[in-house]
């Protein structure tokens, strides 16, 4: 049988096995700028956002390509900010242990982040960046309900007949778990931002834009239907330069809402539930006179479509009919907690140490390190490391100060059942993203606010002991008394299983008394 199964419907399978499996790369490009940009005097900073575009899965691995779009911000060969807008591609294989038998193109989810980016000039015309990516792999999947049944008589392996599979006695639990499969959609939105009128002007003389960057990020997750709705927001700042030699750095936002429909190919049985994770693939900016510019954002959403279903799997298992051996095995029986799309704020400061005669015009923030923890009380906390740096500028120059602070958030999740002595964890897949942020000079020290969202799905993750496989030892048939009645003292702790697997008999010939009868 293949590893996975996610056909829908409780009785496929009460076990899930997950796969999350994570690689470190690097994505390094050299590029040379287009004449009509000017030269490089100083890089003042460079945002990166990895946009994944296909995945594919191949033998023991899963292979995922995309691009890294940038945008960095320079001095250039007089007084003026410059932007220069790149991109590069990257294409990694992610090894997944057991392999990937099974799993379709539907089963598994990748998600790939910029961790850290470092750009270089190495010319007037021509930098270097590298950036060191993170990608990871998530997988689900039901296992089959029944062992497998094999016989042996004579040395020889054959399939075994009604009788004997009637012969055999499961004893089951009963499981609730989830499976996950990924699907995405993509969407737009459009807005526009005005540039300041100052006291005593009228507008700003030949506005012009510098630099233009955003973010999207889902806000809320609901399942409807056999598919996902998504709400969200994408922010975007732009940073603006006048003929007068000033720079302004202007917000402005628009909601969405896109559904994710799996079509025909998905028709769930059980209970669904979701999480989105968000990413803007292009934005554009056009001048509409008058210091009114409109900008337009492309963005894509990536869904997980959680089904949760019960089942059971079979804990023993024994033949009345003939010696036999089991083989037993460990399967992590995973269930979906809960979507997770919030929004915090945290900040800090630190010494200024080239703020004389500037002023802050703008800032870019981002956050790295993001992981998260469960409680035994089933909350989860979210840690990472946010750096935001703030462009200063003043006196026909220009510097990139940076304020670096840790950030924590929690938030609880829906509380677990467990049984006594279950080895029980939890899986979070998480992103946190800065989606706005605000710089200020106080004094000798420069002050950092950042506003950040977090796109998280949270599953629990029980491991139990199953039994995969019985073989019949037909040579060997149960020795029975005849028809006899035998009073049994159980020790305590025995059920009604231990006896009659004890005594090769089926379970509902045991009594529940003290003494147990088995007849």
């Amino acid at each position: 049988m293949d590893r996975f199964d996610n056909g829908g419907g409780g009785a496929r399978g009460p076990a899930s096995e997950r796969i999350r499996e994570t690689v470190t790369h690097e994505a390094t490009e050299e590029f040379t700028l287009p004449d009509y940009l000017p030269e490089i005097r100083k890089i003042l900073s460079c945002a990166a956002e990895a946009l994944p575009e296909n995945k594919y899965v191949d033998g023991p691995q899963v292979e995922s390509s995309g691009i890294v779009v940038y945008s960095v911000l320079y001095l250039g060969d007089g007084p003026e900010l410059c932007s220069a807008p790149l991109q590069s591609e990257y294409s990694v294989k992610v090894p997944v242990r057991g392999g990937t038998e099974g799993v379709g193109a539907r089963d598994a989810g990748v998600t790939t982040v910029c961790d850290s980016v470092v750009c270089r000039a190495t010319g007037p015309r021509t930098l270097t960046v590298t950036t060191k990516l993170v990608t990871s792999v998530l997988a689900t999947g039901r296992e089959r309900a029944e062992p497998d049944v094999t016989a042996v008589s004579g040395g020889e392996t054959a399939d075994p007949t009604p009788a004997d599979l009637m012969s055999m006695e499961y004893l089951r639990r009963d499981v609730r778990c989830s499976t996950a499969r990924f699907y995405g959609t993509t969407g737009d939105v459009s807005g526009e931002f005005t540039v300041p009128v100052r006291s005593g002007e009228e507008e700003i003389s030949a506005p012009a834009v510098v630099s233009c960057t955003g973010a999207a990020h889902a806000t809320e997750v609901a399942a409807a239907g056999n598919g996902l709705t998504v709400k969200g927001e994408v922010r975007v700042r732009a940073l603006m330069s006048g003929s007068d030699g000033e720079y302004y750095s202007i917000d402005s936002s628009a909601p969405f809402e896109e559904r994710i429909d799996p079509g025909g190919d998905f028709s769930p049985a059980g209970d669904l539930g979701g999480a989105a994770f968000t990413r803007l693939a292009s934005l554009s900016v056009g001048d509409a006179g008058g210091g009114r510019f409109t900008w337009t954002a492309e963005f894509d959403v990536d869904g997980e479509i959680w089904e949760t279903c019960d089942g059971e799997t079979v804990c023993d298992a024994y033949s009345v009919k003939y010696a036999d051996e089991a083989v037993t095995a460990d399967v992590d029986t995973v269930r979906f907690l809960c979507g997770i799309g919030a929004t915090f704020s945290a900040g800090s400061s630190v010494p200024a140490g080239q703020s004389r005669g500037k002023t802050v015009i703008s800032s870019a923030g981002r956050v790295t390190g993001c992981r998260a923890d469960v409680r035994d009380d089933g909350t989860v906390i979210f840690t990472g490391n946010c750096t935001v740096t703030a462009i200063l500028a003043g006196d026909g120059a220009a510097s990139a100060e940076e304020v670096s602070f840790p950030v924590k958030y929690e938030r609880s999740a829906p509380a677990q059942s467990r049984e006594a002595g279950a080895s029980v964890s939890h899986d979070v897949r998480c992103a946190m993203k800065v989606i706005s942020s605000a710089a200020r000079l106080d004094g000798d020290r420069l002050s950092a606010d950042a506003e950040i969202a977090i796109e998280a799905s949270a599953a629990v993750r029980e491991r139990i002991r199953t039994v995969s496989g019985v073989t019949l030892k037909k040579d060997e048939p149960v020795k029975t008394d005849g028809n006899v009645i035998r009073l049994y003292y159980p020790d305590e702790g025995e059920t009604r299983w231990d006896i009659a697997k004890r005594y090769r008999v089926s379970p509902d010939s045991v009594s529940g008394e003290n003494p147990a009868v088995v007849s």
